[in-house]
């Protein structure tokens, strides 16, 4: 494999690393500032929801933007805004600074690392996409292994305003730096196609190109709306993750113990998204999204009747493949779905669906802890929602096949 293409997998990879500072490390300061500052969890979480609400309506853009200008000044540009993002988070003093703050950290926080890294991916490699987008997601994973055993400790020595600061310092490192040096825009701007890419032309004057729906069919067709929804309710699923070291404390773990759930958490998730890349490209993406999905049902059904380190840390692992499905497996079924000719607009429509699953779905988590003094119910209304979920994908691939590439 020629070096670029190389240098493109470990941008993104790098890129998806950050994306776990908006993410996963956000949850260790629940807890803490709820504590400190005598706020409810539903009412704090709610900058996490405007976060969400932010990028969601950024998405579109983003995603047509980086077909115009590029995927490395958009990554640069996010990098810069979202630093002082965290920076504003350090010094908030009341809910309307924090909510503030998230607005700000929306406009870029998940744009320049989560969706800039999957479009990389779909633009830079056809051949081995899934294997490829399985270690690019897992960096999230490893981001969060590292977060499990630093944010707790790191937090109760500096201080959370001050650990707000380090991750500002984490994602300028993490995406302004690699867009400058190691990130090119495509392979076409140098001269090149994507990695696996077989020429079909009968004209040899003619441009190369690869295949794909038009945007303007995509965005208006059933399978898109079908995969919306379908990533959007995992999202919401996905919203618990912000309550998660905060429910094992409520189970009688400590806050170390927690952290190190956690961080077991995110060393499965690392080798699941893997074998969720090498799975689609082995086994085709119906048979790995019934195996995912049907795993996330289940670890939600036995959520709420465990207790114990073991226990918690053993359901944990097997929740991780339901986790990581949206950073991994939601692009690539889109990719199969939509094709790769104008995925970077089709995707960031698609990718508002988890910025508003993820919007609602932490302030919907606590406050079903509210009013239940419990997380278990939501456990089994997610097992519920996530059936629906892979009725609508497998509804989605199927209607799919209907659609005309261009």
């Amino acid at each position: 494999m020629d070096k670029r293409y190389i240098k493109a997998a470990v941008s993104a990879f790098i890129m998806m690393f950050a994306a776990a500072f908006v993410t996963s490390c956000l949850s260790y300061f629940v807890l803490p500032i709820t504590t400190e500052l005598g706020y409810e969890r539903s009412a704090f979480t709610i900058y996490y929801t405007l976060l969400g609400l932010v990028t969601m309506v950024c998405m579109p853009f983003a995603g047509k933007l980086a077909g115009k200008i590029g995927v490395r000044k958009i990554v640069i540009i996010g990098g810069v805004w979202s630093a002082i993002g965290f920076f504003m988070l350090s010094r908030s003093t009341s809910l309307t600074s924090f909510y503030l703050s998230g607005v700000f950290l929306g406009f870029f926080g998940q744009i320049c690392t989560n969706l800039m890294a999957i479009i990389v991916v779909n633009t830079w490699f056809i051949e081995k996409k899934g294997s490829i987008m399985g270690i690019v997601g897992a960096a999230s994973g490893a981001c969060g292994i590292i977060a499990g055993f630093v944010m707790p400790s790191m937090i109760a020595s500096i201080g959370w305003r001050n650990s707000y600061l380090v991750l500002g310092a984490g994602i300028f490192l993490c995406t302004v730096p690699v867009a400058l040096f190691l990130l090119k825009d495509s392979p076409q701007s140098i001269g090149m196609m994507p990695y696996g890419y077989v020429e079909k032309r009968t004209d040899s004057t003619s441009p190369m190109e690869v295949d794909g729906i038009p945007y303007k069919a995509a965005v208006k067709s059933l399978p898109f709306f079908l995969l919306f929804i379908s990533f959007l309710l995992l999202a919401y699923v996905a919203g618990v993750l912000q309550h998660l070291p905060a429910y094992f404390v409520e189970k009688g773990l400590t806050g170390v113990q927690a952290g190190s759930v956690m961080s077991i958490f995110m060393l499965a998730m690392i080798f699941a998204k893997i074998l969720m890349g090498i799975m689609n490209d082995k086994l085709g993406f119906k048979a790995t999204t019934t195996l995912v999905v049907g795993s996330f049902i289940l670890s939600c059904i036995i959520m709420p009747f465990l207790s114990g380190y073991g226990a918690l840390a053993g359901i944990m692992v097997l929740m991780s493949l339901g986790f990581g499905s949206l950073s991994v497996l939601a692009p690539l079924i889109a990719g199969i779905v939509f094709g790769q000719k104008e995925f970077a607009g089709i995707w960031g429509i698609l990718g508002m669906s988890a910025a508003l699953g993820t919007a609602i779905g932490a302030p919907i988590w606590g406050s079903i802890y509210d009013s239940t003094g419990s997380y278990d119910t939501g456990f089994f209304i997610a097992a519920a929602l996530l059936a629906l979920v892979l009725v609508l994908i497998l509804s989605s691939i199927k209607a799919g096949k209907k659609l005309s590439v261009a």
